[in-house]
């Protein structure tokens, strides 16, 4: 027995210093563990999430180029996302609108905060919220899965409030959700007023440099928005909560351009014609921002046929 008592004796720390170091691991592994993760924002009683960290720096000064003085766009900024380096840029920092661009924000932080099979309930204001629609209708219940491509494709307005509303409860819920996720992916120099990018709700503005790093971040993180974003033709079938819906990409070049895999056009009197590209060219992928265009889809092409002549 004492013999037993003995053995206990030298067991006993070592194994209480096991039992301390098992705990250390499982806490600093845990989810609540808050002091390893970015806060969540608070909205009343209900946490958010911020997604995963942003691996891309887009530089906020780079040298500019005179190649494209002669464009009509205000602003520009062409980023090579496979080497994390700029190319070309026209005055990268100018603070301006961006119209429906901002719709792939609206879908970054709906997806840090809901599931795609997670089901939204359309409201009066959504189904009214006119200019680009995917044609909802009030009451109709669609999954997060289709309201994103409704929200990307034909930039559903009525999506991107149906969306706002499911996860926030309200818009301007949403859109400080939005705001706190700029900053956090280090977009330093926006602001946004409402989800969907339309003009009435306030000064707005972003810049193509802010603009081009949620591009890269967004487009590296969520798998499912390269997806989308790459689809020409989308169509959701009726069932007992919705009708059915026959959604077509806008995005410019996506179907005319070899290389151009995606991302978002818009277009408001204000913001003038706006672009996102992402393009495949000689085993790069490159990022296009082009802001308050008169003619954003010829000079995407111009910008296109050059990057191929410069990147090997």
């Amino acid at each position: 027995m004492f013999h037993k008592i003995k053995i206990f004796k030298i067991l006993a720390p070592i194994l209480v210093f096991f039992f301390i170091i098992l705990g250390i691991k499982l806490y600093s592994d845990s989810p609540i563990n808050n002091s390893l993760q970015f806060n969540p924002t608070v909205a009343g009683a209900k946490e958010y999430n911020f997604g995963p960290q942003n691996s891309f720096s887009v530089p906020k000064e780079a040298t500019p180029s005179g190649l494209f003085d002669q464009l009509t766009a205000q602003s520009l900024y062409v980023y090579d996302l496979t080497n994390k380096k700029s190319i070309l840029t026209k005055n990268p920092n100018t603070k301006i609108p961006t119209a429906s661009t901002l719709k792939i924000l609206t879908g970054a932080v709906t997806l840090d905060n809901a599931t795609l099979e997670s089901i939204f309930t359309v409201s009066e204001k959504a189904a009214n919220v006119g200019e680009d629609s995917m044609l909802l209708s009030v009451n109709e219940k669609l999954t997060v899965k289709e309201l994103l491509y409704g929200l990307m494709l034909p930039s559903g307005n009525d999506a991107a409030i149906t969306l706002a509303e499911g996860i926030a409860g309200s818009e301007q819920n949403f859109v400080d959700l939005m705001n706190q996720k700029a900053k956090y992916i280090g977009m330093d120099n926006t602001y946004f007023v409402n989800s969907s990018g339309l003009e009435g709700d306030g000064e707005d503005y972003s810049t193509a440099r802010d603009m081009t790093q949620l591009a890269a971040y967004v487009w590296s993180s969520y798998p499912i928005m390269q997806t989308i974003a790459g689809t020409y033709n989308y169509q959701i079938p009726a069932n007992d909560f919705h009708k059915a819906f026959d959604l077509y990409n806008e995005t410019n070049l996506l179907t005319t351009y070899q290389g151009v895999k995606g991302l978002k056009p818009g277009y408001t009197p204000k913001a003038g014609y706006c672009l996102i590209t992402v393009a495949e060219i000689n085993g790069h992928e490159i990022i296009i921002t082009m802001l308050n265009s008169q003619n954003r889809r010829e000079e995407m092409r111009q910008i296109l046929d050059y990057l191929h002549t410069i990147i090997n």
